[in-house]
């Protein structure tokens, strides 16, 4: 078997029979998908049993609910592809897509081969690098949360570079592929960038910038101890990264005592040189001005163009 494409399926309804659709119509030989069912309340296992008994390529695997991270190691743990992409419930596989991603590998033996995405409004998203990119330059990306590629969906992974990568704690109920995908680039894997869209990627709800401190903390910890090897060069850039989850919380509006504890540490990064000055001037106000300057200088980005 050349590809797994595994699928974690939750609370995902309305979409899951599209979206095994795309991965069942892919121009590819040699190819499985395993969809996970996490425990979905819903009619979401229902679903993907019906359509397995119509497609012997489709494996469904019931289980109780584990969250995301621990739902794609399971699919990996029972899939037998030589290489291995993720795609999200709610989202599709682009036409073509896996043929693209495996004649890249083939071609150039990579680790991962990233691809490009769009979103169902049109907007087309490829990164700003192509061919070979260093993994120091992605994680630098990741950690500055302004990442500009596929994460862990539109991706072709060999299979052994992912070994360990979803032992992520339980507790991370977001930004969970951002830690997974630093856990593979901590391995100095070879990363190809390709430009051609493979992925159709829909647009849900932002992140939960309320959750609560544990999973805060849960979150900056991992990611602590992910980067510890080469502590020295990410410090300040992990520094930012706590920075910027700080201003989203502030953008959202929520209120949590606790959150308001963790944070305040931050404020001794404002004197340094390594935070750009945005981020400096919002760690130096109180928290209602900083909510202001980060809700207007976001507001400025998403519409300068």
């Amino acid at each position: 078997m050349k590809i797994s494409v595994v699928i974690p399926v939750y609370k995902k309804e309305p979409c899951i029979k599209a979206c095994l659709e795309s991965c069942l119509s892919q121009d590819f030989d040699g190819f499985e998908v395993i969809a996970v069912d996490d425990g979905s309340p819903d009619r979401c296992g229902e679903i993907c049993d019906e359509m397995a008994a119509k497609d012997s390529r489709l494996k469904v695997f019931h289980k109780d609910n584990g969250g995301l991270p621990a739902a794609r190691k399971y699919g990996m743990e029972h899939s037998i592809g030589e290489y291995l992409t993720f795609v999200d419930a709610d989202d599709k596989l682009l036409p073509g897509a896996l043929r693209k991603l495996y004649e890249v590998m083939s071609e150039v033996d990579a680790d991962e081969v990233i691809g490009g995405f769009e979103t169902e409004s049109g907007d087309r998203h490829v990164a700003p690098w192509s061919g070979f990119v260093d993994p120091d330059i992605l994680i630098e990306n990741l950690l500055r949360t302004n990442n500009s590629f596929c994460v862990v969906w539109g991706i072709l992974f060999k299979r052994a570079i992912l070994k360990g990568c979803f032992d992520i704690p339980r507790e991370i109920s977001w930004g969970e592929d951002i830690v997974t995908q630093i856990n593979v680039l901590m391995k100095n894997p070879k990363v190809y960038i390709l430009q051609e869209s493979v992925y159709m990627y829909s647009i849900g709800t932002s992140l939960n910038w309320s959750n609560k401190v544990e999973n805060v903390k849960a979150n900056h910890d991992t990611v602590y101890r992910v980067l510890q090897s080469k502590w020295d060069k990410y410090v300040t850039l992990f520094r930012l990264y706590q920075t910027k989850h700080y201003e989203g919380y502030l953008e959202s509006g929520n209120k949590d005592d606790k959150l308001d504890n963790y944070y305040a540490p931050l404020r001794t990064l404002s004197g340094s040189k390594g935070i750009p000055i945005a981020d400096r001037i919002v760690l130096l106000t109180p928290k209602c001005v900083g909510r202001i300057v980060v809700r207007t200088y976001r507001w400025w980005l998403r519409h300068k163009n």
